[in-house]
């Protein structure tokens, strides 16, 4: 992740959208808190970024965190989620990893 010194003076609306991510992932995990609600937490990453991201994620389940996260990505949500909720038209449900790609995969 990137490095801002103090002396930078830099205002965080000029930052370039990924920047702006990863500040927004930075605090919230460093607010500790058990719940934690991302919306698409991936979006205008790098690829490293991206890789370290789901990494952190990963600790922070297994530390018994509590995660609520939405992605446009099944392939994030496949590997970080215990269960996958669909709204579709309006409801909300869950699906089979089958019925997912079968539904929602190009």
């Amino acid at each position: 992740m990137c490095y801002i010194g103090r002396e930078d003076r830099t205002k965080v609306e000029q930052y370039s959208l990924g920047m702006k991510q990863k500040l927004g992932l930075a605090q919230a995990i460093m607010a500790g808190q058990d719940i934690l609600i991302l919306d698409e937490p991936f979006n205008a990453l790098d690829y490293k970024t991206h890789n370290d991201v789901k990494e952190i994620l990963r600790v922070l389940q297994a530390e018994g965190k509590t995660m609520l996260l939405t992605s446009h990505n099944y392939e994030d949500l496949e590997a970080l989620c215990n269960q996958i909720y669909v709204l579709d038209d309006g409801n909300l449900g869950v699906l089979s990893s089958e019925e997912m790609k079968r539904r929602f995969q190009g």
